[in-house]
């Protein structure tokens, strides 16, 4: 089960159109976990523009201070209206283009999310062309993690031998009283504590 939303200025739309992705959100509404923003009329710059004009009428009616606006409340007046939602994992591009043209500039969590981009356009988007997105995602996420542990050893080599002996040690005792405490005794092998 899966939240639907649509974003962008969808009141450009036609009323019949309109009134489907309302069924389409309000049946899908109390759902949590998983979200689906499809962008319908929607232009990454103009859904910041609109949050900051929305929020400057806000100060000038005295609703809203502007010394309170943060990262929290611009958040609140995007098109997800405040709905919270995690930063955007995933996005995919169909129609053949190969950029994000300026999609979810706030919410896409910089560098940190992926991109999956296919020919067909969404009317012919398969469940294949889904699959094959979530394959791009699992590799992102596997190179992110993969990453951050270079960056971990890396911080550790820079700090030196003797350092990195006294974490050994550190961790040596620490398994040894974890030991003791469940019954094991004996010592604890050097060689194990490398291995962590």
């Amino acid at each position: 089960r899966m939240r639907v939303r649509a974003i962008g200025e969808t009141h450009l739309l036609p009323d019949d159109l309109q009134d489907a992705i309302k069924r389409v959100e309000d049946a899908t509404r109390g759902y949590e976990g998983i979200y689906l923003n499809i962008a319908i009329a929607y232009g990454g710059q103009r859904e910041i523009l609109d949050a900051v004009l929305d929020m400057a009428r806000k100060v000038r009616v005295g609703e809203l201070r502007a010394d309170d606006v943060d990262e929290s409340i611009i958040s609140e007046h995007l098109y997800t209206n405040g709905v919270a939602i995690p930063d955007v994992d995933l996005i995919i591009r169909t129609g053949g283009n190969i950029r994000t043209s300026n999609f979810l500039p706030w919410q896409a969590n910089g560098s940190e999310c992926a991109a999956y981009f296919c020919a067909p356009f969404w009317p012919e988007f398969r469940k294949i062309d889904f699959l094959r997105a979530i394959r791009v995602y699992q590799v992102r996420e596997q190179e992110r993690k993969r990453a951050a542990s270079r960056r971990i050893v890396d911080l550790l080599a820079a700090c030196g031998h003797a350092e990195l002996e006294d974490v050994a040690d550190h961790v040596r005792h620490a398994i040894g009283k974890r030991d003791m405490a469940n019954g094991y005794g004996g010592a604890v092998r050097k060689s194990h504590v490398n291995q962590i």
